[in-house]
Formats: structure tokens, sequence, C-alpha cells
């Protein structure tokens, strides 16, 4: 019995539902059979219009989501909207350094999807927050947080490119931006994140960077 009321369409119905929606529902209702009992209605009538107002409320809300929803997507803002486009493995040697000291790079890259391509869907001066996380017997411990990621983009920090200027990124409309996620030597067991930081060291390792087994970012 209580496996087909779950798997009902009117239970599935009212999943779709947000906690605002019930919550605004309710109070509509008890307000409403609040002052129909203060007219002395009986008690029938009074559970009558608690349910009719309810079903009301329940339809007006969720066709007002539709609407909405639709709405944004017929007629969508002149905005930048970026999105995660993809992420790439790449390997990668490095000049002068033996072929141990191999190493490969995890990339993310991030699009801008916008509906336009107007100068107002540019964004502009985007910066990449990355925390990373160990995740031992379900516990969730951060490791380390890079508030300025890399963009990938070739430069690096310098007196002509200070690292306050190279964390900034521009995205035209239908542009992809490619931003560094981690790196491990070929023989390491562990990878490191990868900052701009990263450069000032000779290998790229950075110990505050470290990312052991079971980390992930986020």
């Amino acid at each position: 019995m209580l496996d087909r009321l779950l798997n009902s369409r009117i239970w599935k119905a009212l999943g779709h539902f947000s906690v605002f929606s019930w919550i605004l529902s309710v109070i509509i209702s008890v307000i409403t059979v609040a002052i129909t009992r203060a007219h002395g209605k009986p008690l029938e009538v009074v559970v009558f219009w608690f349910f009719a107002v309810l079903a009301a409320c329940f339809t007006a809300i969720n066709k007002g989501f539709k609407m909405y929803h639709w709405t944004r997507k017929s007629f969508p803002k002149e905005e930048p909207n970026i999105i995660v486009h993809s992420f790439e493995t790449r390997s990668v040697d490095l000049q002068g350094m033996p072929a141990k000291d191999h190493l490969y790079s995890l990339h993310l890259l991030l699009k801008n999807d916008s509906t336009f391509s107007t100068e107002k869907c540019k964004a502009r001066e985007v910066t990449a927050t990355i925390n990373f996380y160990s995740l031992r017997n379900g516990i969730v411990t951060p490791i380390c947080q890079l508030d300025h990621g890399r963009w990938a983009d070739g430069k690096y920090v310098s007196q002509e490119h200070p690292k306050s200027e190279i964390a900034l990124a521009n995205f035209p409309p239908g542009h992809i931006k490619d931003l560094d996620i981690a790196m491990k030597y070929a023989a390491d067991e562990d990878c490191f994140a990868v900052s701009n930081d990263n450069f000032a060291s000779a290998d790229l390792r950075v110990e505050p960077h470290r990312l052991k087994r079971n980390a992930f970012c986020g």
C-alpha cells in the first residue's frame, strides 16, 4: 500500500513543490480557516475552505514558478553566464627536467555560455577560488584554499605581470578559459594544488599545497 502511494502520480506531483510553496500555502490556508471560523461557519465549511485554498495556492505557486522559468528561458537576460565546459588531464614535459620528473596536470575549462554576443555579456576580471578537502571515514577536512586560482594563459608572476593582475580573466561571449587545478609527478604518490605560488618553486612543489590520497576540490 505504501509503495503504491510513493510511486503514485499524486505523490510525485507533490514532490515537485518546494518547502517554501508548502509553508506559504499552509499559512494562507490557516488564515482562511481562522477568518471562516470567526464568522461562525460550521466545521465542514471550515475544512472545505482549508483544502480549497490549499489546492488553489499549490496550483497558483506551481504555475507561477513554471511561468517564471519559461520567461527566463524564452527571454534570457543580456549578461555573462560562466559554466563548466570540461575537465582535461594533460601530460607535461618540463625543459631541463629528467624523464623521471615527467608530470601530469589537471585543468578545468570554463566557458562564457551567454545567449548574446554583446559587450554586456562579457565577463570581466573573473577570479577563481578553489577549496581542497580530504575525505576519510566519511569526515570532510579542509586541506588548503587557493584564493586566486591560476589561469593557464601563459602568463607568470613578474614585475610586468603582478599576481593581482594575472589572477583576473576576461571572458568574451563564447570564449573558454583554462584554469589550473592540480599537478602530479609520475614518480610521486601525492598531487599538488596549483596556483601562481607554485611557480616560485623550481620543481613547482609547494608543501602547503600537497594533496594526499582521498583529496578532492570544490
